[in-house]
């Protein structure tokens, strides 16, 4: 840009000249009408002129000299701003602009130049605290970006060792990262947006919302996205659910014991010692053993081990359900008797991965678990011999199926029970039934189950059958049992039984082999005509007489 030079200069010379001009003119008139000497004026008028030329000497050299000072100041400005801002200095006074023009031109541009600087430092401190990690993926190449945030907060230099986010991802999380960054290259999805944790040294997570979209540019597909640290976030809902937790145990308490395990610290806090007192005559968490295992010596023998197993392997509990445990077991209440109780222990706050908080419930379920067993009772055993029924048996029966061991049914029917019950009476029939139950689970041949099918037919289910027991060795050891008159309610009755027994068999169920027996039985029984102790084994040809009995039946 053209130097300017200062007009307001050519004006001021011109008046000095003027003014000398005008002086001297003057003064010479008035000498001239004053009648002054000629010689007077030969050297008044020299002496005159060089005053005037000296005057304007000097102020020519004042004014020269504050041009340069001048042009010095305007070389240093025009050399602090860009080309781009001194463009706009053409558009005052002609590319020449004055000393107020330039100065106030100057302190605009200084005001701009230091609200830019301002921004910039604040765009870097933005990114510098940021808790965002930039970061790209393409199929040559991988990059991170990142402040100083991570190394201030957590102290990690792990992002400086890497240049791709798989790296630093806990394995739990790489899964689904995968899964997503594969469906945004197939076009499944535009974007996504998954929570996960980073693994820091030293074995740190940190848990963090990770999104991620795709880009195309020149035929290449550039997948890019930010990681948002979230730990203190997730961190204050873990603790507001973990009180809300709390609040559930301590609003439906009922009586509960309740007490709450700091993990790391190893201690118990009991949260209603009046109920403690109460149940097991206990108050304080002194009565603990130490080691975080409540009323330990109060638990009947047979379930500490399991006790201990289920629910004081806290970090195992982070596997289960809302990571709740429930177990039921015996424990001695403030009278000295084992009552059964129920205990339930939930985390209330873990933190990566690890157990900070468990709180716990005792309730008392002696009364309910009494109710099932009366209730299951009745449903498994009948009421009068005290045998299992025929589901139950089957339920039992058929659990062995894996064991992959020979079982076998045996039935035994009661001949002409229906006179005994006429000839002697109910009571006397009955007394009859619980005979038999007895008898049959008194000589049990290797290892059974003692059942009833009906009212007069007993099932005896063989659950390892081998050479010494078998179907025909368990009818045997019974029939000698009834080989004479028994005394019943001090009565000689005859008893006689009809017996059979199904085939040996590792592969089928309970229904396979009581059909088999059950068919084996009708035709004993219809061979029985004096009703004697007598028994059939199941075979192809008793399946023929079956059919051939059945056929008959039907025809009558």
């Amino acid at each position: 840009m053209k130097k300017p030079f200062n007009l307001r200069l050519v004006p001021v010379y011109i008046l000095i000249v003027a003014f000398f001009s005008l002086a001297g003119a003057g003064t010479t008139v008035a000498i001239i009408a004053g009648g002054a000497d000629v010689t007077v004026l030969a050297w008044f008028i020299p002496v005159l002129a060089l005053l005037c030329i000296g005057f304007a000497v000097a102020s020519t050299t004042f004014f020269m000299l504050m041009k340069k000072r001048y042009d010095n100041a305007f070389d240093q400005i025009l050399s602090a701003f860009s080309h781009e801002q001194t463009e706009a200095l053409k558009s005052l006074n002609g590319g020449e602009p004055t000393p107020e023009q330039l100065s106030r031109w100057v302190c605009e541009q200084a005001e701009r130049t230091k609200k830019a600087g301002e921004d910039v430092l604040i765009k870097k401190a933005v990114n510098e605290l940021s808790s965002e990690i930039f970061w790209s993926l393409s199929e040559d190449a991988s990059e991170l970006n990142f402040g100083t945030y991570w190394g201030n907060t957590y102290g990690y230099n792990d992002l400086e060792k890497t240049n791709d986010i798989r790296n630093i991802i806990s394995d739990n999380t790489k899964p689904e990262f995968e899964r997503a960054v594969k469906n945004l290259k197939e076009g499944g999805y535009k974007t996504f947006s998954i929570s996960g944790d980073l693994m820091l040294t030293p074995q740190k997570e940190v848990k963090v919302l990770i999104k991620g979209c795709i880009i195309e540019s020149d035929g290449k597909k550039t997948i890019v996205g930010f990681v948002q640290d979230i730990q203190e976030e997730t961190e204050l809902y873990n603790k507001l659910e973990s009180e809300r937790i709390k609040e559930q145990f301590l609003l439906s308490s009922d009586g509960d014991v309740l007490y709450e395990v700091d993990v790391p610290e190893n201690r118990l806090i009991s949260l209603n010692p009046e109920a403690s007192y109460e149940l097991f005559g206990l108050s304080d968490m002194n009565d603990f053993d130490g080691e975080r295992r409540p009323y330990w010596e109060l638990i009947h023998p047979d379930y500490r081990e399991g006790f201990v197993d289920r629910f004081f392997d806290y970090n195992h509990m982070m596997i289960m359900p809302e990571h709740r445990m429930i177990y039921e077991y015996k424990i001695k209440n403030r009278s000295g008797d084992y009552i059964w109780v129920q205990h339930q222990a939930q985390v209330t706050l873990s933190r990566n991965g690890s157990v900070i908080n468990v709180i716990g419930r005792i309730s008392n379920i002696n009364e309910q678990k009494s109710r099932e067993y009366k209730n299951q009772y009745q449903a498994d055993y009948d009421s009068l011999t005290g045998s299992l029924s025929c589901s139950a048996l089957r339920e039992q029966f058929n659990k062995t199926l894996s064991k992959g061991l020979q079982r076998a049914i045996v039935l035994f029917n009661v001949n002409r029970f229906r006179y005994i019950n006429n000839e002697y009476g109910f009571e006397t029939g009955d007394a009859v039934l619980k005979h038999i139950t007895i008898t049959l689970w008194e000589n049990q041949k290797g290892k059974c189950i003692v059942g009833r099918a009906d009212s007069d037919t007993f099932v005896v289910a063989m659950l390892n059958v081998n050479e010494k027991d078998h179907p025909l060795t368990q009818i045997q050891k019974i029939f000698p049992k009834f080989a004479e008159p028994v005394v019943v309610e001090g009565k000689l009755i005859n008893i006689t039984l009809s017996a059979s027994g199904s085939d040996s068999s590792s592969d089928k169920g309970f229904d396979a082999l009581y059909n088999e027996a059950e068919r084996a039985l009708k035709v004993c029984k219809k061979m029985n005509s004096t009703y004697k102790n007598t028994y059939l084994i199941y075979n192809q040809d008793i399946e023929e007489q079956y059919e051939q009995l059945k056929q008959d039946t039907d025809s009558i």
